[in-house]
């Protein structure tokens, strides 16, 4: 998936829960475990399955 894509869901789930997007990536690789850690990791994956969904979507959608 692109950075930039990355980066929204990132920069999104920061906002979210009020902390840095450094602190995001932080708890994305494990280096930081706070309390609503899983939360976050769950709403990413979320976030990008639908993103993979509407790339995929769209894909079907020209042939």
């Amino acid at each position: 998936m692109e950075q930039s894509c990355q980066a929204a869901i990132i920069k999104f789930l920061a906002e979210k829960y009020q902390i840095s997007m450094r602190y995001v990536r932080y708890c994305l690789n494990e280096e930081r475990n706070p309390s609503f850690a899983d939360n976050l990791k769950s709403d990413y994956q979320k976030l990008i399955q639908k993103v993979m969904h509407a790339i995929n979507e769209e894909k079907f959608n020209q042939n």
